[in-house]
């Protein structure tokens, strides 16, 4: 136990864990006989719990995630390797000492280990973005800082939109952009996102089930940082990095509360079109006055969309957006289910959802 507190307890001692996935070594810079010694020290711990019963917890599944991220960056292909490796190469983004660890998260992705090139890209990320955060925050003694005296810079204060005071704004936001900020927060930020450092770092998901989306989606994304630090211009209007720049034009969040509610109002209008075909009570019984006409289906539809795309309002402020305005948009979600049912059961005209 005291090895253990020593290599990857808490910041007083070595604190290997943290200071590896925050992205702070650089290849070579650590030996690798820590690595050593913590296989050993894992082997001898499967052998001292081997009497005791371990209930182990289910995996987190991203398969949901996985979905709706599937689809935004263009598919990284064997082709465009070559490309990305020269971006890499040639970015102020990435330095010298590093640039080893991203040409191998990048082999790691060619060779179909996409778990191994999450591991080792995600980091990557953290460590260009924590220099990019001290450079416009004029902090840079902030890039070295992995000490057990002092907080380190993360991808938590990297994204926070204010610094560690409370009261400077991060700069980091203006830097980089609403695109590829809004891009961050989806992977990485986001309740409803996958975080995807924090659930590979934290051992909550299955190593093995990490997917060739998750990795092009990392991949992509590290491309895109690489390409607006490049130092050769020309690389930028390569086939694969053009295809990533024009995403960044059209990109729109993906797990953000607005989008995650326009997302749900649209699947509802969808759902609509379907109702008309529900059987309905005969004419006579009392839980009906009328039959629906198809105007009236067609009246419901549009009111649903018009509120999906209102929910997209809040998106602009890139944060979760003020109480009243969510406040706002539950209620006129609980409009559109009132006129929903009271429309089944033929109390009044659909077309008063003009004044709803």
């Amino acid at each position: 136990m005291c090895c253990l507190r020593c290599l990857i307890g808490p910041p007083s001692g070595l604190n290997l864990r943290n200071i590896f996935w925050h992205g702070f070594p650089s290849p070579g810079e650590i030996s690798s006989n820590y690595m050593c010694l913590l296989l050993a020290m894992a082997a001898s711990l499967g052998a001292g719990l081997a009497s005791v019963v371990v209930v182990h917890r289910p995996p987190v599944s991203l398969q949901r995630e996985e979905f709706i991220m599937t689809g935004t960056f263009p598919d990284v292909c064997d082709s465009d390797i070559g490309c990305i490796e020269r971006l890499f190469a040639d970015s102020y983004f990435v330095p010298a000492s590093m640039l080893p660890l991203w040409l191998a998260g990048l082999d790691a992705f060619k060779h179909q280990m996409y778990h191994h090139s999450l591991v080792l890209l995600l980091p990557a990320l953290e460590h260009g973005l924590r220099r990019v955060f001290a450079c416009v925050n004029h902090c840079p003694h902030r890039v070295l800082t992995a000490e057990s005296t002092a907080l380190y810079t993360t991808f938590d204060e990297i994204l926070s939109p204010t610094l560690h005071d409370h009261l400077s704004p991060n700069r980091l936001h203006h830097e980089i952009g609403p695109a590829k900020l809004e891009c961050l927060l989806d992977l990485l930020v986001q309740p409803e996102g996958p975080r995807l450092r924090d659930r590979i770092s934290h051992g909550e998901v299955d190593f093995y089930s990490l997917s060739k989306p998750l990795a092009n989606h990392v991949v992509s994304l590290c491309a895109l940082f690489c390409a607006h630090y490049s130092l050769d211009p020309t690389l930028t209007s390569e086939p694969p990095i053009a295809k990533c720049l024009a995403v960044e034009k059209s990109y729109r969040p993906l797990f953000h509360p607005a989008s995650l509610l326009k997302r749900e109002l649209l699947q509802l209008s969808e759902g609509l079109e379907t109702w008309s075909t529900i059987p309905l009570p005969p004419p006579a019984s009392p839980d009906c006055s009328s039959e629906p006409t198809p105007e009236d289906w067609s009246h419901l539809t549009v009111a649903v969309q018009r509120l999906a795309d209102s929910a997209l309002v809040a998106t602009a402020t890139r944060s979760y957006g003020s109480l009243p305005r969510a406040l706002q948009q539950v209620n006129e979600s609980v409009t559109v289910c009132i006129i929903i049912v009271c429309f089944i059961r033929g109390k009044f005209s659909l077309k008063m959802y003009e004044v709803c």
